[in-house]
């Protein structure tokens, strides 16, 4: 017998209700479960409501109602959104710079800038394949794509130059092409492009602020976002162990997060993070996307809810969002 077996709308509306969960409208509960399946809603969103969060059968806190655990599934949506809107904006920032340093530093025919000699060979693999050799085979299939605008530059130009071909490349994968350039220089260009640097003066500056860190961590974070939200993961109240900042940096944090708090682990990860790390771009609208709609939809949510504000604000971390005047 499997160990979850399947269970009617009907069977779920008795568990909430035999967990002594207040339901105010059965029948439209009895809907949102239907569109969009108690696995989404509950299991995802029942802990701040549960008396004990390792045991759902202890049941749920006194007046917490599935209405509420709802509203927090759908302001989880919202920001989900608003991450993949303005990640996709900081994505196509970050395309345009790999391009530009790489056609001007490397060359923009595509059997110069493809060369193996330009990479790192990375990580190999038990079968003998590194990273450069997977980086390679992408880029050439990429450029061989049979759809426009590759087939395009292929036939008139007999080239695909480096500005067309990112289009064709997902972030990680971008992002993967910018680790694996082996001159630094061009490394350098890039960050000084995205961060607002005059590329000469990082390697001077990074024992103080650790720029070249700070990026890199900066992407991977984005990226772990971006794939979290792509696949429709908790994100409002997100940590991740593997992808976080790993250095302090008063670039990053400035005055607002002292040392002891980033060592104890205040910022490195969360939807703050995210923020700081969209913050330090020069092409401000990311950051300014993100924080305009958080704004936007934490306030619709605490002006329902206003007894969440300190939840919220310790579960994301967005004490720069001066959440108490959301109420």
């Amino acid at each position: 017998m499997s160990e979850k077996p399947f269970k009617t709308i009907d069977d779920q509306i008795k568990i909430l209700k035999d967990r002594n969960l207040i339901i105010l409208n059965e029948t439209a509960a009895k809907k949102t479960l239907q569109d969009y399946g108690y696995y989404e809603i509950i299991n995802g969103y029942k802990y701040p409501f549960l008396k004990d969060s390792s045991n759902d059968d202890i049941g749920y806190k006194p007046l917490a109602t599935f209405e509420h655990i709802f509203e927090l599934y759908q302001l989880d949506s919202n920001i989900r959104s608003s991450v993949t809107s303005a990640i996709e904006i900081f994505e196509n920032s970050f395309k345009q710079s790999l391009a530009y340093n790489i056609s001007k530093y490397i060359s923009d025919d595509f059997s110069v800038y493809s060369n193996k000699e330009n990479y790192s060979p990375g990580d190999i693999n038990q079968y003998g394949k590194s990273d450069r050799d997977f980086l390679l085979k992408k880029l050439n299939n990429v450029q061989a794509l049979d759809i426009e605008p590759y087939k395009h530059y292929r036939t008139k130009y007999n080239n695909v130059p480096p500005w067309i071909l990112v289009k064709g490349l997902s972030l990680g994968s971008s992002m993967y092409l910018f680790s694996l350039l082996k001159d630094k220089n061009i490394k350098e260009a890039v960050i000084g492009r995205m961060m607002g640097f005059d590329p000469s003066i990082i390697s001077g500056l990074d024992d103080l602020f650790k720029i070249k860190q700070v990026f890199s961590d900066s992407l991977t974070l984005i990226l772990d976002y971006r794939n979290l939200a792509a696949h429709g993961g908790r994100v409002y109240n997100h940590r991740s162990d593997k992808h976080q900042i790993s250095v302090y940096s008063p670039l990053l944090y400035a005055s607002s997060i002292s040392r002891t708090k980033f060592k104890n682990g205040y910022s490195r990860s969360s939807i703050n993070a995210l923020l700081l790390c969209l913050a330090i771009m020069e092409n401000n609208d990311p950051y300014t996307h993100l924080f305009t709609w958080l704004k936007v939809w934490i306030a619709q949510y605490i002006k329902k809810y206003p007894d969440d504000a300190s939840y919220l604000k310790e579960s994301m971390e967005i004490g720069n969002l001066d959440i108490a005047d959301m109420k």
